[in-house]
C-alpha cells in the first residue's frame, strides 16, 4: 500500500514540476523550517490502541502553494514539503511504511493544491475575494486528496466509509478556515514584503492548538467512559467485570473482520457501555438467585432501551447508541448493514454463559459455543459466532467452568443448559420438550401393551426412546 502511494506521489510530483527546476531559496528554506517544526511538534491522539499524530501541515500547505506558484518555483514547494520525512516517532520505531505513506500523502495533497491554483489561472493581482475563493478551492483539493488517501489506507483494514465521510466533514470545518487564512498570507507576502513570512507562524500556532484541543477532547471522552464504567462497578461488581470481558471479545471479533482503529475503538466503547442502562435496575434484581417474575423481567428488559437513551444524549457516544443497545437484535430475515450490534450481543451472551451469575454457575466453553451455534441465524449472526469462536481458539484461551478468575457469585447454584445466559428456556420450548417426553412415555406404554397382547412381538429396548435417552436442553 505504501509503495503504491509512493509511486503515485512520484508521478504527481514529476507532472507538477513539469521540467521547471528553478528554486527560490529564501521561501524554500523558510517553509522547510515551518513544515519541519510542524511535524516535530505534532500532537499525539489515541484512537483506541493506535496513536495518531496531528500536525499543522494542512493549514500551511495552501499558503506555501500561493507563494511558490506565484514565484513559479514548484520544485522549491516540493522540497519544502519533503522535509516532513524527518518525523522522529516513525524513525525511532522504524515504521518505514507509515513514514513513506505520510510523506507521499503530503506530497500528493500539496501537488493537488498547486495544480488547482494552476487550473484556476490563479493571480496574486486579482481582487481579495477572488484570491480567497480560489485559495478556498485549492485548500479543499488538498483536504479531499489527503483524506481520500488516508481513508483508503484505513479502509483496507475495514474502516466504515460512513464514519470516513463524517470525519472528513469535521476536518473541513476545522481546518479550512486556517488553510484559507494561510493562503491569504501568501498574497500579503507579495503586497507587503518578506516580513509577512513571519505571519505564517500564526496558522502554525493555531493549527497546533486545534490539534491540542482535539487531544484534550479525546482525554475527556476517555474520562467519561471511565466514569460510567466505574459507576457500574460501584453498583454491581459482576457487571463491571462482565463489560470489560465483552469489550475484549468484541475487539477480538473486530480484528478478525479487519476493522481499522477508529471502528475498533467505537466497537469497544459500545461493548463497554452495553449494560449502562442497568444503572436503573435495582441491585436486588440483578443479583436475584431465583427466577424472575414477569414484572421483574420487564424491569430488567428496560435496561436495553435506557442504554440507548443515555448514550443518545451524550454527543460523542450517540453514534454507538444502537450498537450498545443491540441485545434486542435478532436474525429475523431483515437485511442489516452493520455487524456491530450482533457482535456486542454474541459477546454478551458468551460471557454470560461462561461466568458464574447469581442464578447459575458458569457453563463450559464448549457448551457456550454449542449454544451460540444453535442460535446462529436466529438470535445471533452466524459470521459473528464463527469469528468469536475462531478468535478465542486461535489464541488458545479458555473460559467458563474451571477457568474462571475473580468469581463474584462463587455460591451460585448449578443449573441446566436452559439458563445458559440467554435466559431460561423459552416457554414454548419447555412445553414442546415436556410434550415430547410425554409422547415418548406413551409410546413405551403402547409398546409394552402390544408385547403383552402379542408376546411374539417383544420389545426392542435399544430402539425405544425414553426420556433418559434425550439430550437435556
Amino acid at each position: 500500500m505504501a509503495s503504491a502511494i509512493l509511486l503515485l506521489a512520484s508521478l504527481v510530483t514529476y507532472f507538477t514540476a513539469d521540467g521547471n527546476y528553478a528554486i527560490v531559496w529564501t521561501p524554500t528554506i523558510f517553509f522547510s523550517a515551518l513544515f519541519l517544526i510542524s511535524v516535530l511538534r505534532d500532537i499525539d491522539v489515541a484512537e483506541g490502541d493506535v496513536i495518531i499524530g496531528m500536525s499543522a501541515i494542512s493549514s500551511l500547505i495552501s499558503g506555501a502553494a500561493v507563494v511558490f506558484y506565484t514565484l513559479d518555483s514548484p520544485l522549491g514547494f516540493l522540497i519544502a514539503i519533503s522535509t516532513t520525512v524527518i518525523y522522529p516517532p516513525n524513525i525511532k520505531k522504524r515504521e518505514w511504511s507509515k513514514l513513506t505513506m505520510n510523506v507521499a500523502n503530503d506530497l500528493v495533497g500539496g501537488c493537488a493544491t498547486y495544480l488547482t491554483l494552476h487550473f484556476l489561472n490563479f493571480s496574486i493581482e486579482a481582487s481579495s475575494p477572488t484570491v480567497l475563493f480560489k485559495v478556498f478551492l485549492a485548500a479543499c483539493a488538498y483536504e479531499l486528496v489527503n483524506y481520500t488517501i488516508l481513508r483508503v489506507w484505513l479502509l483496507v483494514y475495514g474502516d466504515d466509509w460512513r464514519e470516513s465521510m463524517y470525519d472528513l466533514f469535521k476536518s473541513l470545518i476545522e481546518v479550512l478556515p486556517l488553510a484559507v487564512f494561510s493562503g491569504l498570507l501568501g498574497k500579503f507576502y507579495f503586497d507587503f514584503g518578506s516580513m509577512m513570512l513571519v505571519m505564517f507562524v500564526v496558522p502554525l500556532f493555531f493549527g497546533r492548538e486545534l490539534a491540542a484541543s482535539y487531544a484534550r477532547m479525546s482525554e475527556t471522552q476517555k474520562s467519561t467512559l471511565k466514569t460510567l464504567t466505574r459507576t457500574l462497578e460501584a453498583k454491581d461488581k459482576y457487571t463491571a467485570g462482565h463489560v470489560e470481558r465483552v469489550a475484549k471479545f468484541a475487539k477480538y471479533i473486530g480484528e478478525e473482520f479487519g476493522y481499522g482503529p477508529k471502528r475498533l475503538e467505537r466497537l469497544r466503547q459500545a461493548a463497554l457501555l452495553h449494560d449502562v442502562g442497568k444503572l436503573i435496575v435495582p441491585s436486588t434484581l440483578l443479583n436475584k438467585p431465583g427466577k424472575l417474575t414477569e414484572e421483574e423481567f420487564k424491569v430488567i428488559q428496560r435496561h436495553e432501551y435506557v442504554t440507548i437513551e443515555i448514550l443518545k444524549n451524550i454527543d460523542f457516544l450517540s453514534p454507538i447508541a444502537y450498537v450498545a443497545g443491540g441485545d434486542h437484535n435478532t436474525m429475523d430475515g431483515k437485511k442489516t448493514r452493520k455487524l456491530e450490534p450482533f457482535i456486542v450481543s454474541a459477546c454478551d451472551a458468551f460471557d454470560a454463559m461462561t461466568s458464574s451469575r447469581s442464578y447459575r454457575k458458569a457453563l463450559s466453553m464448549e457448551t457456550a459455543f454449542e449454544e451460540l451455534n444453535k442460535k446462529g441465524g436466529k438470535q445471533f449472526h452466524p459470521k459473528v459466532v464463527e469469528a468469536l469462536i475462531r478468535a478465542i481458539e486461535s489464541r488458545d484461551e479458555h473460559y467458563g467452568d474451571g477457568y474462571e478468575t475473580n468469581i463474584v457469585h462463587a455460591d451460585a447454584p448449578i443449573s441446566g443448559i436452559g439458563s445458559a445466559g440467554l435466559g431460561d428456556l423459552e416457554e414454548a420450548e419447555i412445553l414442546r420438550q415436556a410434550q415430547d417426553d410425554k409422547e415418548d412415555v406413551n409410546a413405551m406404554k403402547r409398546s409394552v401393551v402390544r408385547s403383552v397382547v402379542n408376546p411374539d412381538a417383544g420389545v426392542d429396548a435399544h430402539n425405544s426412546s425414553t426420556p433418559t435417552d434425550r439430550q437435556a436442553g
